[in-house]
């Protein structure tokens, strides 16, 4: 619900910025400028919740990946070091269960932050709209 309501518009908008930046001449002079402009040319829903389909796919896949890979390594370490199953971690173990989970999750969930952040760029038009038109295209020129 979180990447529905307040994820999708405030990724849009940050993608929509990052990629206006790296123009030679940016079209926006700042985030109020950028919100105003986007709402008037695109609409609010257009505009702000495009690529709503791949943010909501990616951060549920992102947490699932994340927690359920997170317990499986806590538990793992527990066994090898004969730890009860409430028993604590040190420190740098679960730094490392943490950082592993998460290096997990980001490598399965590139290619659905790459279909997102397409759909929200300046250039999604190309795409008519269609993140399954856009991961295609992705697909058939990157591979």
């Amino acid at each position: 619900m979180e990447f529905l309501i307040a994820g999708t518009p405030m990724q849009c908008m940050s993608t929509k910025m990052l990629h206006d930046s790296n123009r030679p001449v940016p079209l926006y002079r700042g985030f109020f400028h950028a919100l105003s402009d986007i709402v008037r040319t695109d609409g609010v829903i257009k505009g702000l919740w495009s690529g709503t389909g791949p943010t909501v796919l990616k951060g549920a896949v992102n947490n699932g990946i994340r927690f359920f890979t997170y317990n499986e390594l806590v538990k793992s370490v527990r066994e090898k070091r004969g730890l009860e199953a409430n028993d604590p971690l040190g420190d740098l173990e679960s730094a490392a269960c943490g950082g592993a989970a998460g290096l997990a999750s980001v490598l399965v969930t590139h290619p659905i932050d790459t279909v997102k952040s397409l759909m929200q760029s300046l250039t999604a038009a190309q795409y008519r709209g269609s993140s399954m038109a856009c991961a295609a295209d992705v697909w058939r020129t990157d591979g």
